[in-house]
């Protein structure tokens, strides 16, 4: 019996450590900033200063192309309709998420073709508000990590206590 516990003991951690190794060979970077201070609250990884290509980052464009067709009639409605369409989820202690993701592809130094991802946006309470971009590079990005991991970041700043 014991060394069928150890046999089981022995799967979960080989299971639990090839489930990671994917994790262990992603690139990530983050970016927190207060909101009305513009200081940097946290900051994470190689690539916090590269421009990437917002490819399909069309809603926050839909919501300006309102404003200028005349669809939308003043800047108010111009903010309220983008927090509309980028608005995820209410978080803890009464803060709510928005942002919004995207994917594409990168090469990178060896020639191998990476799935680059995104996650770009800021969360809000009452009148406090901190900006994030979060993006990662990894041969799989699954769909909803980069959500994920930026909740787990920013519960890591500990900026959702904050008031």
């Amino acid at each position: 019996m014991d060394r069928l516990f150890l046999f089981s003991k022995l799967i979960a951690c080989l299971l639990c450590f090839f489930s990671c190794l994917n994790t262990f060979s992603t690139e990530e970077s983050f970016l927190l900033i207060h909101g009305t201070s513009n200081k940097v609250v946290m900051q994470l990884g190689p690539h916090n200063n590269e421009r990437i290509s917002p490819c399909s980052t069309f809603k926050v464009v839909l919501s300006l192309i309102g404003y200028d067709a005349g669809v939308l009639k003043d800047e108010k409605n111009s903010v309220q309709m983008t927090k509309a369409l980028l608005f995820m989820e209410e978080l803890p202690e009464g803060w709510k998420l928005f942002g919004k993701t995207g994917m594409g592809l990168v090469i990178d130094q060896d020639g191998k073709t990476l799935e680059h991802g995104w996650f770009v946006g800021w969360i809000e309470k009452d009148y406090a508000f901190f900006p994030f971009a979060y993006t990662m590079r990894a041969k799989k990005i699954e769909p909803g990590y980069r959500i994920t991991r930026v909740k787990q970041l920013l519960a890591e700043s500990k900026v959702l206590k904050k008031e």
